[in-house]
């Protein structure tokens, strides 16, 4: 294969690239404009074996942005009226059990139980998955790009050892793990950049 062959077929690969980063950060940019409807119904795809990949297929759906987005402003108007509606009916503000968040059973003759923040004790952990991942060779540096939607640059952890890279990262709602297997050793320092869910990470070739 000549140079202008491998050229070619790299600026291809590069071309391919960019548009799958560039489809990611638009599926990225709706999951944040779902609001408060949007996120309630990850946390239960991350619960539900299979519901989160109907999740995903859903978000492409205009007409179910719209709804959310109905969903998401009923929500807020109720939250801003509710304390008011409560001085009405009581005659003073500032209500202990305003604040509190009362969980009921559909059982008859079984006590309701306070539960802060609204979680119940013992819940599942999400299903861990596993995310893609690519590997470029840059020359003198190996490029990974990973897409882990739905957690904060905070929330991932990068470890490398040797020719291994190893990527972890859990949110609420959210639990990824992933071992790349690397072309040749590198170094243990990378540089890191995410942004609307996709992780990039160059990593230095080792001397040998």
């Amino acid at each position: 294969m000549t140079q202008d062959n491998v050229d070619q077929e790299h600026t291809e690969e590069m071309r391919e690239l960019q548009e799958r980063l560039r489809a990611l950060e638009e599926r990225e940019a709706r999951r944040k404009r779902s609001g408060v409807a949007g996120g309630a119904l990850r946390g239960l795809g991350g619960l539900i074996p299979g519901l989160d990949t109907i999740l995903e297929g859903l978000e492409e759906s205009d007409a179910f942005q719209e709804r959310l987005a109905a969903i998401n402003k009923r929500v807020d108007t109720e939250l801003r009226e509710a304390p008011l509606k409560e001085v009405a009916r009581d005659g003073e503000p500032g209500l202990q059990r305003r604040s509190s968040i009362s969980a009921r059973t559909l059982a008859p003759d079984r006590r309701s139980s306070s539960i802060p923040g609204g979680v119940r004790k013992g819940a599942e952990r999400p299903q861990q998955k596993e995310p893609s991942a690519d590997v470029f060779d840059e020359g003198d540096h190996l490029l990974i790009i990973a897409e882990l939607p739905g957690v904060e640059e905070k929330d991932i952890e990068i470890k490398v050892r040797g020719d291994k890279l190893t990527l972890s990262a859990q949110a609420p709602g959210r639990e990824y793990l992933k071992e790349v297997a690397l072309p040749c050793p590198v170094e243990a320092a990378a540089q890191t950049s995410y942004r609307n869910g996709i992780l990039q990470i160059e990593l230095t070739k080792r001397e040998r």
